[in-house]
């Protein structure tokens, strides 16, 4: 009996030695710190974080919009563009978003912001998203998602979907602001531009912008040098009965000087735009080329 006792016992402790070995000869890895897992940094003054593998800082933001409007039923705003004047809710061939004197909007913001450091400065790339949903009296674009910014900046130079440089202050996130003139808010020109940067707050842009409206939905409409219709996805536009816009020859030519102090900022901008456009009626093929200014 002892003599079993004594052969299990040795049985044991030779498994337990060889085990031991098994073990032994696995490989280890110690485990990362946790400040390793994710590096804290910033873009424009945001807190973001350090992309794994990589030297790129992401910063991740939004917001939610939820707005609600109430109007009179004789006289609503007209969504069909810039220049537009409101029409009557009730006349015939009103739009039917015209008729309601109470509408709800929401709104999405996505947005996202990249830098990585170079040898001539910081690369950085933007990209906004907004996401809307309206009923009743702003049922403009109901339910859509679309690029409200896309641009990257680099030593100076801004090439993408960008507020325009001819302009100072947008409209801001109010739906009725959603076509504004100055093309800052969702009617950013496609750009490209160059910025130098002075002492003393200075700095001093030019810009080569895209002539063309661009509006929340993609759709294109040139701007019209007299009183007509808008023009969609490009196509030739009637101007006073007689004449046809023959589309974008040249970029609008912007040029801007701003300042910025702790007191605030002072911008002054100018632009040049080119018209160009045929007879068709009283000088039929007749041609006009010209460049007006602001």
């Amino acid at each position: 009996m002892k003599g079993m006792q004594r052969a299990l016992l040795a049985s044991a402790a030779a498994f337990v030695v060889v085990g031991g070995a098994q073990a032994a000869d696995l490989p280890t890895r110690k485990g990362a710190s946790a400040s390793e897992y994710v590096k804290v940094c910033h873009v424009d003054g945001g807190a973001g974080f350090v992309i794994p593998g990589s030297d790129t800082c992401l910063k991740i933001s939004g917001s939610v919009l939820a707005q609600v409007e109430a109007g009179t039923l004789t006289q609503q705003y007209n969504w069909a563009g810039n220049g537009g004047t409101s029409e009557t809710a009730l006349a015939k061939g009103a739009s039917t978003a015209s008729r309601n004197g109470l509408g709800y909007t929401a709104r999405g913001v996505l947005n996202f912001d990249t830098t990585t450091d170079t040898a001539y400065g910081p690369l950085q790339a933007h990209i906004g998203m907004n996401f809307d949903y309206g009923s009743g009296f702003d049922s403009y674009n109901s339910n859509t998602a679309y690029i409200d910014k896309g641009y990257l900046t680099w030593a100076g130079l801004t090439a993408g979907k960008a507020s325009s440089f001819f302009s100072m202050i947008g409209a801001g996130y109010g739906t009725a602001d959603i076509f504004s003139p100055d093309r800052r808010d969702e009617n950013e020109p496609l750009l490209l531009a160059y910025t130098a940067t002075f002492g003393g707050g200075f700095s001093a842009t030019i810009s080569l912008e895209d002539p063309v409206l661009q509006g929340p939905s993609s759709t294109q409409a040139y701007p019209s040098p007299a009183p007509g219709y808008f023009t969609l996805a490009g196509s030739d536009e009637f101007i006073a009965g007689d004449s046809t816009y023959q589309g974008q020859r040249a970029p609008d030519i912007v040029a801007a000087l701003d300042l910025q102090q702790d007191w605030g900022s002072a911008h002054l901008g100018g632009v040049a735009h080119d018209v160009n456009m045929v007879e068709n009626y009283d000088a039929a093929g007749t041609t006009l080329n010209t460049w007006g200014w602001a």
